[in-house]
């Protein structure tokens, strides 16, 4: 007979059951044919079930409290690093904004906050008038630096009639003359530190060489216009004057244009005809989109052609190609190294010049418009 027993669960999972006290020990053994039909043996489970249940409920409510305080550590832990995330990041952004003045809450030991900046991979060019001039006059390279070149004129001359037998007569007109020219040399510079072209994020030197051909275009359209204004000069002060320029003063072969600054362009953009339509007429094939008479109007800015005095506009009335000759030289843009400065300088030099073809192709008008008094 049993007398005091316990159970106890270790470590490995193994269950003990430990027997402190018999109250009898007989010899009892478990055979497979025993003497009495009615004998059996059983196995008294209750205490052992007991044990099981409690020992399962104390490890769940173990296992819970343990849970519980995990998840409230966690939950502690969490909000701290939040805390202390935002800390950094208000200290952080005060250093930026303080261009790295104000370092509290930035820690910079044998270091310094990286401050973020942007990095620009090209080059903003404004926007200005766009134009060489030279595309409408006569352009020729030449191989010496200075010469002539041959131009035939609009001589009148008529064949005389000749008698029988007789001498035929020289022809008393010249038929051609010499546009005399002399290139000139004309030239800038620009030094660039190797600094800035090492550390720049666009090809800055072919930047800047793009810039001095704008300047090659700047020198053609100035010296263009200085020669167009020494045309004849013609005034005007109505649409009919302007009419009769076009009609009477150029000869009607001529392939003629009109040069406007952007004041008398806006002039005549805004008048209409007695029958209300605009001066200025569409025209898809002239350089602004304009046409006056049929003639193509050409638009430059009032910087470059300036009005002579308040209320007069200048013009420029004729046939650009026969009136202007651009001879060319020659035209290097050239780069060096300059070591005793650690730099690099650029230049563009052109030799070139501007004549004058035919005194008559073009003229040079000064409108003023009556209605202004």
């Amino acid at each position: 007979m049993l007398g005091i027993d316990s159970f106890d669960k270790k470590e490995d999972g193994e269950v003990v059951r430990s027997i402190d006290k018999m109250k009898a020990l007989n010899e009892i053994s478990v055979v497979t044919v025993p003497a009495y039909d009615s004998s059996n043996v059983q196995v008294n489970k209750r205490s052992y079930e007991t044990f099981m249940s409690n020992n399962q409920a104390k490890q769940t409510n173990n296992s819970l409290e343990s849970t519980s305080k995990a998840q409230k550590e966690s939950n502690n832990m969490e909000k701290t690093l939040i805390d202390n995330e935002k800390t950094e990041m208000r200290g952080y952004e005060e250093y930026i904004r303080s261009q790295g003045e104000v370092r509290e809450g930035v820690a910079t030991v044998n270091a310094a906050a990286v401050v973020p900046e942007e990095v620009i991979g090209e080059v903003f060019d404004l926007k200005r008038s766009n134009y060489n001039l030279a595309q409408y006059a006569t352009v020729k390279t030449v191989s010496n630096g200075q010469g002539k070149y041959p131009v035939a004129t609009n001589q009148q001359a008529v064949l005389a009639t000749k008698a029988e037998l007789a001498e035929i007569d020289d022809i008393d007109a010249e038929m051609f003359t010499q546009v005399e020219y002399k290139a000139e040399t004309r030239a800038g510079k620009i030094a660039l530190s190797n600094e800035v072209v090492e550390d720049s994020a666009v090809n800055i030197v072919q930047e800047v060489k793009d810039q001095l051909a704008k300047l090659v275009e700047n020198t053609d359209n100035k010296h263009i216009v200085d020669l167009l204004k020494t045309f004849t000069k013609k005034t005007a002060a109505t649409l009919d004057d302007l009419k009769q320029l076009y009609n009477v003063a150029l000869d009607p072969a001529l392939n003629k244009m009109v040069i406007l600054n952007q004041s008398g362009y806006n002039h005549l953009d805004t008048l209409k005809d007695s029958d209300g339509r605009y001066i200025l007429q569409p025209d898809v094939t002239a350089p602004s989109g304009k046409s006056l008479s049929g003639m193509p109007v050409v638009l430059i800015a009032d910087t470059l052609f300036a009005n002579p005095k308040a209320g007069t506009f200048p013009m420029i009335m004729g046939d650009i190609a026969q009136s202007i000759f651009v001879a060319r030289r020659n035209q290097v843009t050239t780069q060096w190294e300059k070591f005793d400065y650690y730099s690099q300088g650029l230049a563009v030099i052109v030799r070139n010049d501007y004549k004058k073809i035919d005194e008559n192709a073009s003229v040079y008008i000064e409108f003023t418009p009556a209605t202004q008094g």
